[in-house]
């Protein structure tokens, strides 16, 4: 029986903290997809449970959501889902990848932070909130120490080849 190697390569806490809030944030948004899911298939049933669950304004956030999901297509819900949990599962295989230490996934989750800076600038330009700062900041903060990590990375690999 061939027994299988177990690399015991030391995981910085960067690394670990970045896998552990990408698995996080995964399951948010699997929550997010499965609700926007049953969103546009059970349109009908949730507008009866707004109607119903109106007790002197204790579940106004409830029904401020159902009403925003009333305003929308039942195919963009759909679409949106499918896009949310498309979103999860890439958040799931880039933490599996930094905890295996794949340089693939250093350079996955480098672009994917990368690109959605600009975005979350503007978001926090267009309408600030203690949320969109937080998020802003944790993206900044996993860019940087990524940039800052690679070259080391990349210097540890070429002397183990040579």
């Amino acid at each position: 029986m061939k027994s299988i190697k177990m690399h015991n390569q030391k995981r910085s806490a960067g690394l670990v903290a970045i896998a552990v809030y990408k698995v996080g944030l995964a399951f948010v948004l699997a929550l997010a997809s499965i609700t926007l899911f049953i969103a546009s298939y059970y349109r009908r049933s949730l507008e009866t449970f707004s109607e119903v669950s109106y007790i002197e304004g204790k579940l106004t956030f409830v029904d401020w959501l159902i009403d925003q999901i009333f305003n929308l297509n039942p195919a963009t819900l759909q679409i949106g889902a499918l896009a949310t949990g498309i979103y999860a599962v890439v958040m799931v295989t880039e933490a599996i990848g930094l905890w295996h230490q794949k340089a693939w996934a250093h350079g996955l989750v480098v672009i994917s932070a990368g690109i959605s800076i600009p975005f979350e600038f503007f978001e926090l330009v267009r309408g600030a909130s203690l949320l969109t700062f937080a998020i802003l900041c944790i993206n900044l903060a996993i860019f940087w120490y990524l940039l800052c990590e690679l070259p080391v990375r990349k210097t540890a690999r070429m002397r183990r080849r040579i």
